[in-house]
């Protein structure tokens, strides 16, 4: 078997993740929804600061 072979027959298969997808697929979605709004934060934060910056050189 090759590393690359998947172990599931099928979509649906892949998408129950053994009885799991329940859990595993909330789970994902709430961490890409914490990613997504880390990097929001983070580029809001870095404008406001640019902006503050250019303020304070004039």
């Amino acid at each position: 078997m090759s590393f690359l072979t998947p172990w599931w027959p099928d979509l649906a298969s892949f998408l129950r993740m053994g009885r799991h997808g329940l859990y595993v697929w909330p789970t994902l979605a709430i961490c890409l929804l914490a990613l997504a709004g880390e990097w929001w934060l983070l580029a809001r934060r870095e404008r406001l600061l640019t902006r503050r910056n250019a303020e304070t050189l004039r």
